[in-house]
């Protein structure tokens, strides 16, 4: 799910903005090894997936891609973010996140749950803050399928230019479910959605 939910997330940044490399970024639990699975503390890292969209490769092509680059980046998903950030050089910016201004989460959604007599419901926790340009925070739920709050930075984008920007998306969606085979500039763009 992961893997073609960022397909269609860099085949939309890449409709939205022409540029051929993108960089999504993701969080990891960061408990490769068995023995830290039952250890309590927080070990999760940020893990960027880049991706070379060059040549306008159709979303098979682009899904095989991403597929690549999730299994190369989780390979090295223990490399510490703020290595990553040092060896690239990155300068400190506090107005920016440093190499990923996109994330992609997608989470095991629970209706509600229960506890004996006790039951469970999720509580929203967003605090107005976006730590990013862009987080697709998408749960998913056996029962209804993905779902989920898209946070973004309101020094960037309005809620009129979110709603754009998710209804290109879900017409990526059906474009890409319809047809895997087309090229990416044959897709959706962001021109053929109404002001």
């Amino acid at each position: 799910m992961f893997m073609a939910v960022l397909a269609v997330l860099y085949a939309l940044l890449w409709r939205l903005t022409g540029r051929e490399k993108l960089i999504v970024g993701s969080n990891s639990a960061n408990r490769a090894r068995p023995e830290l699975e039952p250890v309590a503390g927080f070990f999760l890292t940020q893990v960027p997936f880049a991706a070379d969209l060059a040549g306008d490769p159709s979303f098979r092509d682009l899904l095989a891609l991403s597929r690549q680059t999730a299994l190369a980046a989780y390979a090295h998903q223990t490399f510490p973010f703020s290595q990553l950030v040092a060896a690239l050089g990155c300068e400190p910016d506090a107005s920016r996140n440093p190499v990923v201004q996109v994330l992609l989460l997608i989470l095991e959604g629970q209706s509600h749950g229960r506890s004996g007599d006790l039951e469970f419901k999720p509580v929203g926790l967003y605090d107005g803050n976006s730590r990013w340009d862009l987080m697709f925070g998408l749960y998913d739920y056996h029962d209804l399928g993905l779902a989920g709050p898209l946070e973004y930075n309101a020094d960037l984008f309005d809620p009129p230019a979110i709603a754009r920007l998710l209804e290109l998306f879900y017409r990526i969606i059906d474009a890409v479910t319809a047809a895997p085979d087309a090229l990416l500039s044959a897709l959706p763009a962001a021109t053929e959605i109404a002001e």
